[in-house]
C-alpha cells in the first residue's frame, strides 16, 4: 500500500515537473515563431525586381497603378544592364522577377535551370531612336537615319553615345543598324555607356552630341525634331521578356497585371510597340 502511494506520489510530481518544463519551453519558443511567421508574411508582401535600364521609368508607373489597389505591397527594384542583372541572378542574387531587355538573357537563365519557362513573357518591343539635341539647324533639318549620320561623320569631334552592345541589347541593335549602313568606321566618335540610360545621360550631359537610346527615354512630343527613328529593317526586334523568378503570390499577382490589358496600356503609352500576338506566352 505505501509502495503504491509512493509511486503515484512520484508520477505527480514527475507529471507537474514536465508540465512546467514543456510550458517554459513554448513559452521560450512562441516569439521565435511568431517572429518566423511574421518575417515571412512580411517578404510575402516584397517584390524583388531586377529591371533593364530602359525599362525603369516605365516599370515606375506601372508600379505606382498597381499600388494603388494593393498599398500593402513593397518594390525593391534594381536596375542595370541585361547583362549585369543576368550575371548577378546567375550567382544567386534574390530576384523574384527579371525584366529583361532581350529575350536571350531569360532564356539562357531558364536553360541553366533558373526561373520557371512557363512563368515568361514578352511584355513590350523595344524601339530605338537617335537623339540629336546637340546638332545645329541645319543638320537637325536631316529627315532619315542615313542623312543624319553622314552629317555626323563629317565631323571627326563629334561625339555619338550608345549602350556596350556587349551588355546592352539596346547597344547591339545600334551596332547593327551602323554595319548595316556602312558606318561602321565611326568607331573613333562613339563612346559606349554601361547601358542605355548611360548613354542617354552622356547625350543630355552634353558628353556626347548625339546618342542611341530607347524612344521610352525621350518626350517624343517636346523632342520631335530631335529625333530619328531607327528603321525596323535595321535591327533585330527588340523583344523585352520578363522572366519570374521567384513565384511568390505576390510577385506572380504583378506578372499578370504588366500582362493584363492596363499594364499593356501603360507600356504602349511610354515609348514601346505591343509584341504580336505570338511573342506574348502568356503564361499564367
Amino acid at each position: 500500500m505505501m509502495q503504491r502511494l509512493l509511486s503515484n506520489l512520484f508520477l505527480i510530481l514527475l507529471l507537474t515537473y514536465s508540465g512546467t518544463l514543456f510550458a517554459g519551453i513554448t513559452k521560450v519558443n512562441e516569439p521565435a515563431l511568431n517572429q518566423e511567421v511574421n518575417q515571412e508574411n512580411k517578404n510575402n508582401n516584397i517584390i524583388r525586381i531586377a529591371v533593364a535600364a530602359n525599362f525603369k521609368p516605365t516599370l515606375e508607373k506601372l508600379i505606382a497603378v498597381y499600388k494603388q489597389k494593393h498599398p500593402n505591397l513593397d518594390f525593391k527594384v534594381s536596375s542595370a544592364s541585361t547583362g549585369v542583372l543576368y550575371s548577378q541572378i546567375l550567382n544567386g542574387a534574390p530576384f523574384d522577377l527579371f525584366f529583361s531587355a532581350d529575350w536571350q538573357h531569360p532564356d539562357k537563365l531558364i536553360k541553366k535551370g533558373i526561373g520557371h519557362k512557363h512563368r515568361s513573357a514578352v511584355y513590350a518591343i523595344g524601339q530605338l531612336v537617335l537623339w540629336y539635341p546637340k546638332m545645329n539647324q541645319e543638320d537637325s533639318q536631316k529627315t532619315d537615319f542615313k542623312s543624319v549620320m553622314e552629317q555626323l561623320a563629317k565631323t571627326p569631334q563629334v561625339k555619338i553615345a550608345m549602350a556596350n552592345p556587349d551588355l546592352a541589347p539596346f547597344g547591339k541593335a545600334a551596332q547593327q543598324a551602323l554595319q548595316r549602313t556602312g558606318f561602321s568606321s565611326l568607331n573613333e566618335q562613339i563612346v559606349k555607356g554601361n547601358n542605355v540610360a548611360q548613354a542617354y545621360q552622356f547625350v543630355y550631359a552634353g558628353a556626347a552630341n548625339a546618342g542611341f537610346v530607347s524612344l521610352s527615354q525621350i518626350d517624343a512630343a517636346a523632342h520631335s525634331s530631335q529625333i530619328i527613328m531607327i528603321p525596323d529593317d535595321l535591327y533585330s526586334p527588340i523583344k523585352q521578356q520578363m522572366l519570374v523568378i521567384q513565384p511568390q503570390e505576390a510577385a506572380m499577382g504583378f506578372y499578370r497585371f504588366v500582362l493584363g490589358i492596363t499594364g499593356r496600356e501603360i507600356i504602349a503609352q511610354n515609348g514601346y510597340a505591343a509584341p504580336s500576338s505570338a511573342d506574348v506566352k502568356l503564361m499564367l
